[in-house]
């Protein structure tokens, strides 16, 4: 007979590396040349204190939702998440204008500000 034993860790587990923490506070460059600002747990949502909403659509990711956003001429903002928090592989984009303030979101979810050209990143405090 064979016996074995199994090796036990007296080390905590550490926590899981999310995607979006990987690019949080990061800039991406659309083929247009337009520059966004990437940001994790935020979103502007579509009421006037927060946001107004321009469109939604679906892309299979945040970059492809930034691209979508630089070629909308009034869009300085995008969200990307799953679609109703359950089905991932049914994504929206968000696009906004006019952002004025942040609220936390879901740990899956990203927002986008645009950078290049006139305009602001609105006060991320005190988010960060």
């Amino acid at each position: 007979t064979r016996t074995s034993t199994t090796p036990t860790s007296t080390s905590p587990t550490p926590w899981p590396v999310k995607p979006c923490d990987a690019i949080h506070n990061t800039t991406f460059t659309t083929k247009n040349g337009k520059v966004f600002q990437r940001l994790c747990f935020l979103d502007y949502g579509g009421s006037a204190a927060e946001a107004t909403d321009l469109t939604g659509t679906r892309t299979p990711s945040m970059e492809e939702c930034m691209k979508a956003c630089s070629e909308l001429d009034e869009c300085t903002g995008a969200g990307w998440g799953p679609a109703n928090g359950v089905n991932t592989y049914r994504t929206t984009c968000w696009m906004k204008k006019n952002l004025k303030k942040p609220h936390v979101a879901t740990a899956d979810f990203e927002f986008a500000v645009l950078v290049s050209g006139n305009v602001t990143i609105p006060s991320m405090e005190p988010y960060f």
